[in-house]
């Protein structure tokens, strides 16, 4: 196995991978290591789409989920969700992941909106 491998959410898992019965799941590491170093951003561009399977794609594409994760490790105070919508890619509808993106904000306790937010596709934004 790859180290990229070995880091991938198992084909055995179906479904919500951040159910609290897989946090033995491992995390890459080096999020965290880049908000600490560099961190904090004004602004992150996370990807947010590509990503089913899971157990294929998860060591190279993060979901929303893994972008929330990724948000909170890197330290940024804000985001913007980007490599999604433009072609299919990958077995999820191509609208999924900013609907994902609001759950998984939910979930962590954070507004759906403001603050790690998606642009419709041709949406142009200042910062």
């Amino acid at each position: 196995m790859t180290f990229w491998q070995d880091r991938a959410v198992p084909e055995s898992i179906q479904g919500d991978d951040y159910a609290p019965e897989h946090e033995h799941l491992p995390v890459c590491p080096e999020f965290a290591k880049i908000g600490a170093l560099r961190g904090p951003f004004d602004l992150g561009l996370i990807p947010i789409g590509a990503y089913k399977p899971r157990f294929l794609m998860s060591s190279v594409h993060a979901n929303p989920f893994d972008a929330v994760e990724i948000f909170r490790d890197t330290k940024c105070k804000r985001a913007v969700g980007i490599h999604w919508g433009t072609w299919q890619l990958t077995f999820e509808d191509v609208i999924e992941p900013p609907a994902l993106l609001r759950q998984a904000l939910v979930r962590r306790g954070m507004p759906e909106t403001g603050v790690f937010d998606v642009c419709d596709i041709g949406e142009t934004r200042d910062f």
